[in-house]
């Protein structure tokens, strides 16, 4: 196990996995037919690029050390093998079973509108991730619509198809439509329905952002569902040669890996709720950061020193943040600021230019920043966000908050002196945070200080152990709630995903071989004999190799 240590694993991510191995599964069975048509060469293409999806997703979570850090290459290679998917996808529907001379044209043109909507939505990714000039709302209301409507064109073409194949039968558009008649017709139709799923999926999802629902785990079941449901369908009406052996390892596999993964995510959420954080920062402590002579901070406990003389409250209508001018120049790294960046719903300060960004801790373009608490807040449900500001001294306050989805109110508090010091006080901690494989909870992310820049060196320590603490340069000095929480469930889970993996590859190379010697080739041995007495030989035997033959 301590070969893959430094690889992530939880139940989502070994969802994908499940995912990566049946569309990649499926991806060579359709490589592997002769004469194949052209709409068998573009679905397997569909199944490949969707591979090269999965594949990209687990690399994206199963490596990344800090859920923070920049991601954004990763998630653009993300988001155009899915694009590929879907082109490719659209092209089968126009080529099912043949591609007509009428639609010809047309399927050039919407050859050219997706490929532009594949690089509308990595310029997206690239707002989002790489640039942060896009809100998490924004951008799926952006992102959901385009996928959404590609798959709702595979769906027109493919009723259309169902229409045009059905239209020598009598009878109305709809029994065309519902009850058509020949193989092709019925075939168009079948998976026109199946291509439903991906659109529930995106509409899961879409509710799911909207009312900060837990709806990742359902969305990919479905999306499973959806591979075997779509290659099913596919098989059962293609015209091309397959055995029966093939059918059935692909039958196996599939339900394997749904079973499993079902099982997989039940003990994935068992895991989760009885995960516990013992290293979060407990209440009534002060922390207090001194500049030292390294350009680091030399980092204490002291008691606790709580200003109840709140302030103003903040008023930030829709925005995220807010700005706030200094009274004085507050030395940060080394670096002169006079105006502070406060955010709404994390107990988090910035500095410099945050124009359109989200105020957020890291990514790609990371501000420096004062993390008192990664922690998605409520401030409709508390007093609120409350500030201070004096000649020697600034206040800012997060004044009885609860998280999203907790009613325990978080009281912390951040003081700027003058002389480049400031102090973060924890008055009242929700001690029973719970925590969710990538679902925003609510739960304690991290607490730290960032000089800014995504090069910045690390440093991890425990702030309830190894107080105190000096950096020896300036670094981001942190410590990641979350990642503790990954590691908790990614021991766990590991071997539950090596399991998977060993059970697919069972199935794939070594049950085709006890399938060929313990079925195939008696029933090849009975009809040779079968053969030979037709021809008039009957004094020929077949001699059994099992006792239930």
């Amino acid at each position: 196990m301590l070969l893959f240590s430094w690889f992530k694993t939880d139940h989502l991510s070994i969802l994908h996995l499940a995912s990566l191995i049946l569309s990649l599964y499926m991806a060579i069975y359709l490589f592997k037919i002769k004469a194949k048509r052209k709409c068998t060469l573009l679905l397997a293409l569909v199944f490949f690029s969707a591979s090269l999806y999965n594949l990209f997703w687990y690399w994206h979570y199963g490596f990344a050390v800090y859920h923070w850090q920049s991601i954004g290459w990763s998630k653009i290679i993300q988001l155009g093998s899915l694009s590929l998917t879907l082109i490719f996808l659209v092209q089968f529907a126009y080529h099912f079973p043949e591609l007509t001379s009428s639609q010809r044209r047309e399927s050039r043109i919407v050859l050219v509108l997706t490929t532009l909507a594949g690089l509308v939505l990595i310029s997206v990714v690239i707002q989002y991730y790489i640039l942060d000039r896009l809100t998490p709302r924004t951008y799926r209301m952006i992102e959901n619509p385009i996928l959404g409507s590609q798959f709702l064109w595979v769906i027109v073409v493919l009723f259309r198809k169902t229409f045009q194949l059905s239209r020598g039968q009598p009878g109305s558009v709809f029994s065309k439509l519902f009850n058509p008649q020949g193989k092709d017709a019925r075939a168009a139709r079948a998976l026109a329905v199946t291509v439903l799923l991906p659109i529930g999926a995106i509409i899961v999802l879409f509710i799911g952002t909207l009312l900060k629902l837990p709806t990742r785990i359902l969305m990919w079941f479905v999306i499973l569902f959806f591979y075997s449901a779509f290659f099913g369908t596919y098989l059962n009406h293609i015209v091309e040669t397959t055995t029966f052996q093939m059918k059935l390892i692909g039958i196996i596999l599939i339900t394997t890996l749904c079973i499993v993964s079902f099982l997989i995510v039940i003990v994935g959420r068992s895991h989760e709720n009885n995960y516990e954080n013992t290293t979060l920062l407990s209440a009534k402590q002060t922390i207090r950061f001194v500049p030292n002579e390294k350009g680091g901070y030399h980092i204490s406990r002291v008691p606790l020193n709580f200003d109840s003389e709140l302030g103003q409250s903040l008023e930030f209508g829709n925005s995220k943040s807010i700005s706030l001018e200094l009274k004085f120049t507050f030395p940060f790294f080394d670096h002169p600021w006079k105006e502070v960046h406060i955010a709404n719903e994390q107990a988090i300060v910035l500095f410099g230019d945050i124009g359109s960004s989200r105020p957020v801790w890291g990514g790609y373009k990371a501000l420096p920043a004062i993390a008192a608490m990664s922690l998605r807040l409520d401030p409709q449900a508390g007093p609120g966000v409350f500030q201070k500001s004096e000649l020697e001294k600034t206040t800012i306050t997060w004044y009885k908050l609860p998280a999203i989805h907790s009613s325990e109110p978080n009281t912390m508090q951040l003081v700027l002196f003058r002389n480049g010091s400031f102090e973060i006080s924890y008055r009242e901690l929700n001690p029973r945070m719970v925590y969710r494989v990538r679902e925003n909870v609510g739960s304690a992310n991290l607490v730290g200080i960032h000089p800014g820049g995504r090069n910045s060196p690390l440093e991890p320590i425990k702030f309830s152990n190894d107080l105190p603490y000096s950096s020896s340069s300036p670094s981001v000095i942190f410590e990641d709630y979350y990642t503790d929480f990954e590691n908790h469930l990614s021991a766990r889970m590991l071997s539950l995903a090596l399991i998977l993996v060993a059970a697919s590859l069972f199935i794939i190379f070594v049950f085709p071989f006890v399938f060929r010697s313990s079925l195939i080739k008696p029933l090849q041995n009975l009809l040779q004999g079968l053969h030979k007495v037709d021809s008039g030989d009957l004094e020929v035997s077949v001699t059994p190799q099992f006792n239930d033959e």
